[in-house]
């Protein structure tokens, strides 16, 4: 599971790079999984992340915490739309 390269944004978080698919992160479907939480929680993060998400965890730090917060960070690093 691999983002395309022209879908992927690249963001910093605790001073590692991180790469994760724009068109997850602005899908209802993708939203609608983590608020839900559960096992669809995990399947939208490992999307999100193109499968790289038990690694991306580690180098977060490693708790469910930390995964947590890198989610957050991919989602502000996704260019908001001017009105």
């Amino acid at each position: 599971m691999t983002a395309k390269k022209t879908d992927t944004i690249e963001f910093e978080f605790r001073e590692n790079v991180y790469m994760a698919s724009k068109s997850e992160l602005e899908s209802y479907e993708t939203n609608k999984q983590i608020s839900m939480g559960g096992p669809a929680m995990y399947l939208a993060i490992e999307r999100i992340f193109g499968g790289r998400d038990i690694e991306y965890g580690k180098m977060a730090g490693g708790s469910f915490e930390d995964m947590l917060a890198l989610v957050n960070a991919a989602f502000a690093a996704v260019p908001k739309a001017k009105n």
